[in-house]
């Protein structure tokens, strides 16, 4: 709700304001932490279970690849790839 207050100023509720964007940046931020777990668990399968995963593998290969190019999840990818490379 906004109100006009003194000298033209609108004034509004500023808390809900605040309130809507980081309710909207904290489900961002845990989208961003649960991609990144995701990406851990499936280089983890990767690792231990890789030559039985057989053609499946081809189709999890790409998904690094995708991440690799998204700048935010860029780094997780590679500490991801590296642990599959070790």
């Amino acid at each position: 709700m906004c109100r006009l207050v003194e000298n033209n100023f609108i004034e509004c509720d500023l808390f809900r304001v605040q309130t809507l964007l980081l309710d909207q940046i904290m489900c961002t931020l845990f989208l961003y932490h649960l991609q990144s777990l995701l990406l851990f668990d499936r280089a983890q399968i990767i690792c231990n279970m890789g030559d039985a995963l057989g053609p499946e593998l081809a189709t999890c290969l790409p998904i690094f690849l995708d991440r690799l190019k998204n700048e935010i999840t860029r780094l997780t990818a590679v500490k991801a790839l590296s642990m599959i490379a070790e």
